[in-house]
């Protein structure tokens, strides 16, 4: 089988599929790469929603050239070749082409510049002590635990206001492997900025001298790290391949109120 189109867009980021969407752009990518949680949480609540929306209304345009069905994508000149099943391989020309993603392309030759390592890393805490307050996040100006987003617990069922949380730093290779940048001290910057900022643990009777209210230490455990890598090569753009290397400014809310309003399901919420 073989297309031609004027434009393509190659991976499958939330801001590939935004500029395919917006621009009304075919796609093809070898796998899906969902807003993670924490962005969820910190962008938006319907991240992800918006995300499959976005790429479902380009499938219903027929702009998802492939589907998910992309084994192995290889550039030749303005010739994509995607192998999608062991007898089958599909071929797409086209005059230009979009790299919003270039993790596992072949064709692409050898970058200019090689990608320094940089890496996101999640560190999840359960709260055993100090889990009900007001607070939503706390945002530093260290890359080490530059943000700490606070949200209702999957260890409780049902509607309640106890919250559990997620640090999110910035690290290169150097400090993920350096024991200073280990979990543990992740765990008490986590405790000294819960304390600035006045969250106290669990409460424990009343003085009686004072009358105040008592409070047991706070405490959190650590449940699981995630490290990203972040990194992406310095490729030479061609007379068919561009490299894009967005900033993420899409209007989530507009994108969402335009696919809710071309096919007819409602996503944003009002």
């Amino acid at each position: 089988m073989r297309y031609q189109v004027e434009e393509i867009v190659v991976g499958a980021t939330f801001d590939a599929v935004a500029h395919a969407f917006e621009y009304d752009l075919p796609i093809v990518f070898i796998h899906r790469d969902e807003p993670h949680r924490f962005e969820q949480l910190y962008h938006s609540p319907v991240r992800a929603d918006i995300y499959c929306r976005l790429l479902f209304a380009l499938s219903l345009k027929g702009n998802v050239l492939l589907g998910d069905k992309s084994k192995s994508i290889r550039f030749s000149e303005n010739v994509l070749s995607a192998i999608v099943s062991e007898t089958e391989r599909v071929e797409v020309e086209f005059s230009k082409a979009l790299i919003f993603d270039e993790r596992n392309l072949q064709g692409l030759g050898a970058p200019k510049k090689a990608a320094k390592a940089r890496y996101v890393v999640y560190d999840w805490f359960s709260v055993r002590s100090g889990m009900c307050h007001e607070h939503e996040r706390i945002e530093t100006d260290s890359d080490f635990v530059g943000c700490i987003l606070f949200y209702p617990s999957d260890r409780i069922d049902g509607d309640h206001d106890k919250k559990d949380l997620i640090a999110r730093s910035y690290m290169s290779a150097e400090q993920v492997d350096d024991v200073d940048y280990a979990e543990v001290y992740v765990k008490f910057k986590c405790l000294n900025l819960m304390k600035e900022l006045g969250i106290r643990g669990a409460k424990n009777g009343v003085c009686q001298n004072t009358g105040k209210p008592k409070h047991y230490a706070l405490k959190i455990e650590s449940t699981n790290r995630e490290i990203i890598n972040l990194s992406r090569a310095k490729y030479t753009n061609t007379k068919y391949l561009t490299f894009i290397h967005p900033k993420d400014n899409f209007d989530e809310e507009s994108l969402a109120r335009r696919s809710d309003l071309l096919y007819g399901t409602r996503l944003t919420k009002h």
